[in-house]
Parts: C-alpha cells; sequence; structure tokens
C-alpha cells in the first residue's frame, strides 16, 4: 500500500484522537509507548509496522553514554588550548616592550579574548554536565521544583545560586554551579596578569661613547726655546689647583642621549686609559729645626725648619713647594715630584688658630711635610655606566709606565679596550702591527721605528695594547709642572703679613696648599693633588693620538613600557579547567552508573540540557504510543521535524497543530519512512 492509501485508509481516526483513553507511561529513563489504532482499541501493529524493528535501528545509531560527550570533551580542550595560549603569550612577552601591534589588538585585548574563550569552553561544558545531572537526580522522586532550578543552574550564576543553597548535598551538581559562579572572576582574574613598567632597551640607532686615550703628545715637545707645553694643558693645571672637578667623572667627556647607557666588560674591565697618577706621603717625622708663636700680639713667631734634601723655611714663611729631583730616571719613575714644607698650629680645646696671635702663650707652632709624586699610568675601569644621566666608573686596576729617557711606555699588559689579545708576536700580522723593543732594563719595552736584527729583542703589539707618553710631552709637563711648585734654589712660597697668622702673600694656586691660616695636613694636600691629576687626566682622555685612542662604544638604553607578569593570577583558570574536568569524568561515569541500574546499559544516549524528553511526555498516549520508545535527543529532534504541537488555553500540550490532522499525518509519515527504512 503506498503512502496516500495508507493515509485515506486512516484519515478517519483524526476525529478520535482527542477521545483515546491515555495508558500511564512505563516509569523508565526512556519514552516507550505502544501504538493504537482509532477507535480507543489499543491493538499490536503488524509486524511490518512495529516500531520495534525500525526502534532497534535508531538504537544501532546512539552511543551511549561513553561516547557521547564528544561536544563536552573539545570544550574542555578549546578551553585547555586557550588556557596554553595564553600562557604562551605571556612567556613570549615577559619582560619585553609593548609589541607594536594594530592599536585595537594590544596585549591587553588578547589576554581578553583568551580568558573569555577559556570561560565559554568551560561552561558549555558545565552547563551540559548539569543538564544530566538533573535527569540523574529524579532517577528517585524529588521536588518537581528540582527540575527548574538545575534548568536555571546551567544558564547561568544567578541560578547557580540557587541551587547551592537548595540542594548542597548533591556533590556533583553543587560542584557544577560553583564553578559556574567562580567563572564571573576569570577576566578580572586574567587581566590581573599583567603589570606594566618602565625598562631601558637597547637603541640600535644611536652609540654611547666615552673619550679614553693610549698616547698623549698634542701640543706639546721641543722647540728652539726649549720644552713647549700645550696651553690647554697649562690651562688644566690652573682649573684643577683653583676650580677643580668635583668629582673624576665630572671631567669625563661622554656621549649618552638617552642618560641610560652600558659598557662591554671582560673579567671586570670595561676598557683602559692613559692618566696621571698621584701619591701624598707624610714625612713630617723627618723634618728637622724649632719654631714658636710670638707671646704677644704685633708678631707672628719664628722658626726655622728643614728637610733631609735640605729644602727648608724660616719665619715668616708658612709654607713653601720645591721639585724633587731623583739621581736616576729609569723604570717606574715619577714625570713630577715635589716637597711640600709648612707650618701648622696645634692649640689647647676652646682656642682656634684666628686667636694664636694674641695667645701664643696658649698654642704652639708643628712642623709639616709632605712628598707628592705624579706619575704616568694606566687606569683600567669597571663597573662603567651611565645612569639617569649620571656617569659611573670606578678603578679596578692601575699600572705605572716606565720611563726611558723622557718618555713613558706600558706595553703588553693591558688593552685599551676589553677583549683585545695583548701578546705580542714575532712578526707582524692582523692587528699585530706596532715594533716594539726590549731595553736594557728588565720588563721594559719601548716603540722602536725599525727592526735591527740580533740587537734587541723585538716583538710586534696591538696598537690598541700600547700605552705611552712621548719624551716631548713628558720632558713639557715636567717643565711646566716645575714652573708651578718651583724648585730648591727658588721655592714656592706663602708669607705671613707681620702679626696676621690668617694673612698669607703669594700664588694663588700655593696658598690653596697652605689651606687658609696653616690647616694643612695630608687629607687637604691629597684634595689639592687630586684636583690637578683630574684635570690632567681629563686633557689626556680628550686629546689623545686619534691613531690609537679612540673612544670606547657603549649601548644606549632607552626607556620603553615593559611587560610583567604575575604568574599567580593565572590560578583560577587553571583550577576552574581542573574542576571542570573532573566533573566532565564524573558525570560521564554517573551516567553509565545510572544506565546500569535500570538495565539500560549503553543504549540511552545523555538528554543534558535538552527539554525535548520532558515535553514529549505531555504529547497525548496515542502520540507517544504510536512513535514508540525514543532513546535519544537526536531521535527526539528526528522526529520532532515533522511534528507540530501548541500549547492551549488550558496550558495543555496538543499536537494536532491549526488544522487537527498534522499530527496523525507526522504519525503516519512517519511509521511509513521507519518501516521502509
Amino acid at each position: 500500500m503506498d503512502e496516500e492509501s495508507q493515509l485515506r485508509h486512516d484519515s478517519t481516526a483524526r476525529h478520535n484522537m482527542h477521545n483515546i483513553a491515555r495508558k500511564p507511561v512505563p516509569a523508565t529513563s526512556v519514552i516507550h509507548v505502544q501504538q493504537s489504532r482509532p477507535g480507543g482499541q489499543y491493538t499490536s501493529l503488524p509486524q511490518q509496522d512495529k516500531v520495534s524493528e525500525t526502534d532497534s535501528k535508531h538504537k544501532e545509531r546512539a552511543e551511549g553514554c561513553g561516547f557521547s560527550w564528544t561536544g563536552e570533551c573539545l570544550c574542555v580542550l578549546f578551553a585547555l588550548a586557550n588556557l596554553v595560549s595564553l600562557v604562551v603569550l605571556l612567556i613570549l612577552r615577559k619582560d619585553k616592550p609593548l609589541p607594536k601591534w594594530p592599536s585595537l589588538l594590544g596585549i591587553n585585548t588578547l589576554v581578553s579574548i583568551f580568558s573569555s574563550l577559556i570561560k565559554v569552553g568551560l561552561l558549555f561544558c558545565v552547563a551540559e554536565c548539569l543538564g544530566e545531572l538533573k535527569w540523574i537526580w529524579f532517577e528517585r522522586p524529588q521536588a518537581l521544583s528540582d527540575f527548574d532550578r538545575f534548568d536555571s543552574a546551567s544558564r547561568g550564576p544567578w541560578g547557580a545560586c540557587g541551587l547551592i543553597v537548595k540542594r548542597p548535598s548533591n556533590f556533583l551538581s553543587t560542584l557544577g554551579a560553583v564553578i559556574t559562579v567562580i567563572a564571573i572572576a576569570v577576566d578580572p582574574f586574567t587581566q590581573q596578569v599583567l603589570h606594566f613598567y618602565s625598562c631601558p632597551i637597547p637603541d640600535e640607532g644611536q652609540t654611547a661613547r666615552i673619550v679614553r686615550s693610549n698616547n698623549y703628545t698634542t701640543g706639546s715637545g721641543y722647540s728652539s726655546m726649549g720644552t713647549m707645553l700645550d696651553p690647554r694643558m697649562t690651562g688644566a693645571f690652573f682649573q684643577g689647583l683653583l676650580n677643580p672637578f668635583p668629582n673624576a667623572t665630572v671631567a669625563v667627556s661622554m656621549f649618552c642621549p638617552s642618560g641610560n647607557c652600558t659598557f662591554t666588560h671582560v673579567d671586570d674591565i670595561a676598557y683602559s686609559t692613559l692618566a696621571m697618577c698621584s701619591s701624598v706621603q707624610d714625612i713630617s717625622s723627618s723634618v728637622a729645626g724649632s719654631g714658636r708663636l710670638a707671646p704677644t700680639s704685633g708678631m707672628t713667631g719664628d722658626w726655622n725648619y728643614t728637610l733631609p734634601s735640605g729644602f727648608n723655611i724660616t719665619s715668616p714663611c708658612a709654607l713653601a713647594t720645591a721639585e724633587f729631583l731623583r739621581e736616576t730616571y729609569l723604570g717606574p719613575q715619577p714625570v713630577f715630584e715635589f716637597e711640600i714644607l709648612a707650618t701648622t698650629t696645634n692649640c689647647p680645646d676652646g682656642y682656634t688658630t684666628n686667636d694664636v696671635a694674641y695667645l701664643g702663650g696658649h698654642c704652639v707652632v708643628t712642623p709639616f711635610a709632605a712628598h707628592v709624586s705624579l706619575t704616568p699610568c694606566i687606569l683600567s675601569y669597571g663597573d662603567v655606566r651611565v645612569a639617569n644621566s649620571t656617569f659611573d666608573e670606578n678603578v679596578k686596576d692601575q699600572t705605572v709606565l716606565n720611563r726611558y729617557d723622557w718618555g713613558y711606555y706600558a706595553i703588553g699588559n693591558h688593552s685599551s679596550v676589553a677583549g683585545t689579545d695583548c701578546t705580542g708576536s714575532q712578526t707582524s700580522q692582523g692587528p699585530k702591527t706596532m715594533l716594539t723593543a726590549m731595553i736594557g732594563l728588565p720588563n721594559v719595552r719601548i716603540v722602536y721605528a725599525f727592526e735591527v736584527k740580533g740587537a734587541w729583542d723585538y716583538l710586534y703589539y696591538d696598537p690598541a695594547c700600547i700605552f705611552s707618553l712621548g719624551s716631548g710631552p713628558g720632558a713639557a709637563l715636567e717643565a711646566g709642572l716645575g714652573s708651578m711648585f718651583g724648585s730648591k734654589d727658588s721655592p714656592q712660597q706663602v708669607w705671613l703679613d707681620y702679626g696676621m697668622w690668617r694673612r698669607g702673600t703669594g700664588d694663588d694656586w700655593i696658598k690653596v696648599l697652605w689651606n687658609l691660616g696653616g690647616r694643612v695636613n695630608v687629607s687637604s694636600v691629597t684634595q689639592v693633588v687630586e684636583g690637578l691629576t683630574t684635570s690632567i687626566n681629563s686633557m689626556f682622555r680628550s686629546e689623545g693620538d686619534v691613531s690609537n685612542s679612540e673612544p670606547v662604544n657603549g649601548v644606549v638604553l632607552v626607556n620603553q613600557t615593559c611587560v610583567g607578569v604575575v604568574w599567580a593570577w593565572l590560578a583560577l583558570p587553571v583550577v576552574l579547567c581542573a574542576l571542570t574536568v573532573g566533573l566532565l569524568v564524573s558525570t560521564i561515569f554517573q551516567c553509565q552508573v545510572h544506565n546500569r541500574k535500570r538495565g539500560l546499559g549503553g543504549s540511552r544516549k545523555p538528554w543534558k540540557t535538552s527539554s525535548l524528553p520532558m515535553l514529549w511526555c505531555g504529547l497525548s498516549e496515542y502520540m507517544k504510543e504510536g512513535y514508540g520508545r525514543l532513546d535519544s535527543v537526536e531521535h527526539m529532534r528526528e522526529v520532532g521535524d515533522g511534528l507540530k504541537v501548541n500549547i492551549d488555553a488550558e496550558g495543555q500540550l496538543n499536537s494536532d497543530g491549526q488544522s487537527g490532522a498534522d499530527g496523525f499525518h507526522s504519525l503516519q509519515r512517519w511509521r511509513l519512512k521507519s518501516a521502509s527504512s
């Protein structure tokens, strides 16, 4: 019989559908009814029309509890993948500048996107688990309102809170509800993962520079009038004595446009440079002679003091300086030495130097003497940096140059720039092109113009490893310093005005040593001498020979906004992912246990959040029995696609539709289709 004939044959039954006696639905987890005929009499379907045959085909398509959670598993994997992506993003950007991405796709935006996707994946899985736990909960008689509570809990935090309050004893459903509520905090928590701070980043477009030198020859040398000192070096003498730099780093010329720069260090050394080193030795104990203050005002007193070198002062001379001459000028020798001989006062407590002219009976005059040496040397610096526009360098090593004739040399021990190979070579090769010779003194090498076989021990060095102060500049420096500090026969002196201890006459740079009123001591002399050497070193570094006195280069750092990561704030999404995985596994297990208890094995697929099973129960007995057993939501949906229903004024669910015949025709079409398949 074709479909149309079958429809005509059964058309008389559609008016009796509302009058069919109802039979109770079997109390199982699936809807399984018998087929009936019009007229109110229940009969068995013919063998070819029984739903049981087609039902078995649907049952074959049913996957059961263990294999019906693919979507939920994928959602959990989706959430975990986004969590891993978020972690990878944070690792890649940690302690690095903000990326130059489009303004609409900043790192905050990406973090927000990942956190939202994590939450979406987790909440979908939790909602489905709560839906299935609802059906399992009604395995035993429960309050009808629980159905609504479970349904509301799967939709959002407010309903989840209601389920927690009303049914806290149901552990798995409470866990799902807690996850739903706590998930609200995922977004603000993940935003707290980021914190931004200012960090220095290398600027590849700029190079920092600090001046240094391997040798000094500028404007100095010999002439027909004798030695000639560079006028700028003479000015450096006066500046160092009368208006010294506040510290050594201020005197150094450097370039760091950003105010923050770093320099390469090798073995804690960044670079080395030619310098003038100084030492001050207290030799007061070697002074011979005596002196006293005047017992009354109007007089200064009288004294006569002498050093072993023969240098002496007598009243009213308060201080004198004179060059100290050595007998040999080979090896590690100073370029200039001078002695200071001065008078100072010693008063009891309660008296000051201002009172000595009137309190001669209370204060005594004592001699002070010091030996000062200025020696060419190499200073090696470490801890070199510029931070917040403040330059800092610390001396890590000091090597004295050896004197030969009037020149000073140090070869092979240090490099001007850290990392240079400073070993000698028998032949000129690579950067080792400068010829040196070992002279009579042990370990004293000088730069030599050409090689004479058999005459000297020759070696070639990298010019960066040779530091020198040539004979011309050396002689000019000695002469210039001698003119300022005098000689034993013609010393520089400070004289006291008659009866006025604090008033002295003499050259200003010498009165600086006297320290206003005879307060001269080792500390005050050292401070003056260091001011002088700092000024000389500034000239050495800024006016060194360009051939091998190139500045040391560094890295310019510019402040940028960097990304910091506070990993603790990721604890919440990590914990929620773990709890969701546990909830999903437990729900699948509970579903299988439930089916075994009901004797269904794995045939019933989970209904989860679908409302179709509950709506199906509201259909007429005839329709439910006609469609037979429906195992899965997919099965119900397939049947429901061809079934029209409405809710009447009394709140009853009707399947007749507007025409009154739609439900009946839908049932007949489905039966024929199922039988043919």
